[in-house]
């Protein structure tokens, strides 16, 4: 329920060619039609797109395996289009386009503030410099 009051389907759908709409499948019948459109495609035909919201790098690091064992360097998420102005405003600011603090700087801080960000969530790996 909570995932369908959020707007989001409970479930796989596709869209075929000459019916209307859409139909509801099961997750085994919509991975396998997703293989098999990956298959009868070159690698050089495919990209990956992946979201940048609450997704930790460990993730992304799976993912550009996968594309890349496919045979695609054709990956890119949402953060790199979201956080280009953020970067070129550091590099304008401060000479450098990138963080300017490492996990170093948190050890032993008294207090860490965190703004609009849920830490646990959207950098898993920092929590442990948290504790």
């Amino acid at each position: 329920g909570e995932l369908r009051d959020l707007g989001r389907l409970p479930c796989p759908m596709v869209r075929r060619k000459g019916e209307r709409g859409f139909t509801r499948v099961s997750w085994d019948a919509a991975l396998g039609l997703i293989a098999d459109r990956i298959r009868a495609s070159s690698p050089d035909r495919l990209g990956f797109y992946m979201t940048s919201r609450g997704q930790p790098n460990e993730n992304y690091y799976a993912a550009q395996k996968m594309a890349r064992a496919i045979g695609t360097n054709a990956i890119d998420n949402a953060a790199r289009v979201c956080h280009a102005p953020s970067t070129a405003g550091l590099k304008e600011a401060v000479g450098v386009a990138a963080t300017t603090c490492s996990y170093e700087d948190w050890i032993g801080s008294d207090l860490v503030v965190f703004i609009g960000s849920n830490v646990a969530n959207s950098q898993p790996v920092s929590m442990k410099y948290l504790y």
